[in-house]
């Protein structure tokens, strides 16, 4: 088997692991290419549930939401979620009228059958993906393929609010009795395996037309001054004004700017993995009620990844140009001044509650290490950490993040992270997000 092309209910959006991460190959053996498709009343429901006071429900149905917007925007309606080793494309089949004298044993006003009867018509061997009965019976009757997804492809069992009240009355009554900080570690994005898939982008070069409003902008957010040369009689004998050759010099480097400007949004795609680097988010919170003294966290890689403090060390591999900086009188010393006024302030130490990296990471290190002199009760600090592969793609290692503080033993969690290359998209939200700010409303 190929491929498979699969009309999944709305319930296969909420209460499955996310489309990409699901093992597919379990239920399909040796399957090359998964075809999910969205129908309209899958649409329509989605948008029910977007406003829920159930919040897994309205979250996930939003993301749903985001993803389906996203395949509607890309060629031929097909957005690809994954590449590989199994390429998974969530696709939006062209709309098609529904013949209901031909589909007579379907109800149109039963959302399990509209369901039903897209798929019937779309052809090509579609199938249902569901684990309701109403639709796989359905699907049953008519003569369609219907699969029920595997167990472990669900998400943990959300818990009720009454028994999120209860946990939360358990943690103050333990934060309450105890006289020593309580330090809890959380990784974020990980999926129902435990485990965390990053990625990185390939992109399309940009087209003539992006790369012009592109490049308008950015010289929009750097526009060419207007320095104006002064008699040499002025210059020389008073000190002050440009010369000629100050203001020739600098329009010929501006000009030179905005070439290499056009050159490097031309050639962008090709600094993707610079632009966009792989994130993590690592979460640690004091339950407790007294301040955890002298709290850090480290970071430990093995494998094939490492960690770096911030995203922006690596970006500056691959910067955008700067302008040329505008000409000053040759007598003019206020810069001078400044710059010796500067650099002879001394840095001001950090507040004993800020967080501060003790050993940056910031050569795709194997190690880093942050925290702060008085962790508050009840505080919750969330770090971004760029990881990146240190062997080729896809590469995988183990990301080790302990935590501590006096009088309090280091605890620590671990997670096996994969970072793989992905085709996709100038206006996906990871791509967007690592741009210039002023930029991003023009792709």
């Amino acid at each position: 088997m190929n491929s498979v092309t699969l009309f999944i209910d709305t319930n296969g959006f909420i209460q499955l692991r996310d489309l990409k991460d699901i093992p597919w190959r379990k239920l399909f053996r040796g399957v090359k290419h998964v075809r999910i498709m969205v129908a309209r009343i899958v649409v329509d429901e989605l948008d029910q549930h977007k406003v829920s006071n159930k919040p897994r429900q309205r979250d996930r149905a939003r993301a749903a939401l985001k993803q389906i917007r996203l395949a509607r925007k890309a060629p031929g309606g097909a957005l690809t979620l994954k590449d590989s080793p199994l390429k998974i494309t969530l696709e939006i089949p062209p709309r098609a009228k529904l013949d209901w004298e031909w589909l007579s044993i379907l109800d149109p006003s039963n959302p399990d059958d509209r369901l039903v009867a897209e798929a019937v018509t779309h052809g090509e061997g579609a199938a249902i993906l569901s684990h309701d009965s109403g639709p796989l019976l359905t699907a049953h009757d008519i003569g369609l393929k219907g699969y029920e997804p595997l167990d472990d492809w669900h998400l943990p069992e959300e818990q009720s609010d009454a028994d999120k009240k209860i946990a939360l009355l358990e943690r103050q009554l333990t934060a309450a009795r105890s006289t020593k900080p309580q330090i809890a570690i959380e990784i974020d994005g990980r999926d129902a395996a435990g485990k965390l898939i990053l990625y990185r982008p390939i992109l399309p070069a940009l087209d003539s037309e992006q790369v012009d409003r592109l490049l308008k902008r950015y010289l929009t957010e750097y526009p060419r001054a207007s320095p104006e040369a002064t008699a040499r009689f002025y210059v020389t004998t008073m000190g002050e004004g440009l010369t000629e050759e100050q203001v020739s010099s600098y329009h010929g480097e501006y000009d030179s700017f905005e070439d290499r400007v056009k050159s490097h949004l031309q050639e962008l795609h090709k600094y993707s993995f610079y632009i966009v680097v792989p994130t993590l988010g690592v979460r640690t919170t004091n339950h407790g009620s007294v301040s955890a003294m002298n709290f850090h966290v480290s970071l430990e890689t093995s494998g094939g990844i490492g960690v770096l403090s911030s995203a922006k060390w690596i970006r500056k591999l691959a910067p955008f140009p700067e302008p040329p900086d505008e000409p000053e009188p040759r007598g003019y010393l206020g810069g001078l001044h400044r710059n010796l006024w500067q650099g002879g302030m001394m840095p001001t130490p950090p507040h004993p509650t800020e967080i501060v990296w003790i050993d940056k990471p910031d050569h795709s290190d194997s190690y880093g290490r942050y925290g702060c002199q008085d962790f508050q009760p009840e505080r919750s600090y969330l770090r971004t950490v760029a990881v990146w592969p240190n062997d080729q793609l896809p590469a995988t290692g183990i990301l080790k993040v302990s935590a501590g503080a006096n009088d309090v033993p280091d605890i620590s969690e671990e997670v096996e992270v994969t970072i793989e290359e992905r085709a996709d998209f100038w206006r996906s939200p990871q791509v967007v997000a690592s741009l210039p700010e002023f930029l991003r409303p023009e792709l």
